[in-house]
Parts: structure tokens; sequence; C-alpha cells
């Protein structure tokens, strides 16, 4: 008997997109279940890609470090297909008629937001690629990243909210790089005038594997 993998794959797709949909309405109170129910969420998100390796992005070439030492690579925060967060406010990116991404969502936001670090990196003379989840998730991207050997790695996102609530925070994922997260954070909250403990949330290690340990 032979089993059609591409339509086995759709149809767990669908099934996230409903149990997805389902969590997301589901009424959790306590911050330690908000934040299992996120995690829960992005990991059926992260499945989701994985089961459509059609929409991959190819990564940029493994590099010689020892070539140019200093290196920036940038993960862009969700795919085409979980898109992230929806923004309240602009400035959006320019709509490309050319896709069906959401220029108000996550995906489509980071993705420019990228664009423009990556121009500002090389002229700066800085080596700076991007790379995509799409079609690989979470794990797929790094190690696609380690591989192009960085010295140091973003992975951008936004946070919707109720349009009263402001702030920026930097998660990281191993001791080791802490001095980047807080000269990041820093940079962050000067750029954006962050004032209070409210609007500046510091930098912390999130907890759980997502590929990057």
């Amino acid at each position: 008997m032979s089993v059609d993998f591409r339509l086995e794959r759709e149809r767990l797709a669908a099934l996230s997109v409903d149990v997805a949909h389902l969590l997301q309405s589901a009424d959790l109170a306590s911050p330690e279940t908000h934040a299992g129910r996120e995690a829960l969420i992005e990991a059926i998100e992260d499945l989701r890609d994985v089961l459509r390796p059609e929409a991959a992005i190819a990564p940029p070439p493994p590099s010689d470090a020892l070539a140019g030492p200093r290196g920036l690579a940038i993960v862009v925060g969700h795919t085409a297909v979980a898109q992230g967060a929806r923004a309240l406010s602009p400035p959006f990116p320019a709509d490309s008629p050319a896709t069906r991404v959401s220029e108000h969502n996550e995906y489509a936001w980071n993705t420019d937001l990228a664009m423009k670090i990556k121009a500002l990196a090389e002229t700066a003379g800085v080596r700076c690629e991007i790379f995509f989840r799409d079609g690989v998730g979470i794990r797929g991207a790094y190690e696609a990243v380690r591989s192009w050997g960085p010295e140091a790695t973003i992975e951008l996102h936004f946070n919707a909210a109720d349009g009263r609530a402001r702030g920026s925070l930097v998660l990281y994922g191993a001791e080791q790089s802490r001095p980047w997260a807080e000269t990041l954070q820093k940079a962050i909250v000067r750029t954006f005038d962050r004032q209070g403990r409210s609007e500046d949330r510091g930098i912390f290690i999130p907890g759980g594997s997502r590929g990057y340990d």
C-alpha cells in the first residue's frame, strides 16, 4: 500500500491550525499557564513549518569564518505559514501584491527589518546574512546559522498587545551570550526611549530548548 506523504503532511498541518486556534481562545489566567500555552503554540507552528519542506528558503552557503570573523546572522521570526503577531499601528513594510503575506504581521515586518539591518551591517564592513525558518523550522534554521559561522545571531520578533502596552526585552540562549544581550537591550531602550521597568523589561534566558542551545 502506498502512502501519499504530501497529503498526510497537509492533514497534519490543518490539524495543527485547529489546535492552535483552540489554544488561543482558551481562558488561561495564570502567567505560568499562559507561558505554557505560548510555548505549545510555537511548537505547533514549528511543526507546521517542518511539514512543508517545499516552502524552504535556501540559506546562505557555509562560510569560512576565518576569512571574516566578524559576522551577524539574522533569523526572521515566524514564517509565511505562521506569520506571528499582528501589529496595531504603522509603520508597516510596503505591501507586495505578489505574495499572500500580510504586511501587518511579524513575518513581513521582521523580513523588512532584517534586510535593513543587513544593508547597514554591510556598509559598516560586517558580513551579514538572513536566515528563514520556512520549511525547516527553528532547529533547521539554526543548523544553517551554525554552518555559516557568525560571531553573533539575533532573531527578530514583536509582540501584540491591546494598544496600551509598551516595552522591549531580549531573550538569549546561553550565559556566554549575556554581554551581547545586554548591549542589544541597552541600544533598543535608548533608541525607543523606554522608561522604567515596565518598558525596559531586561534580558533573560527562556525555559526549554529552541534549537540554538
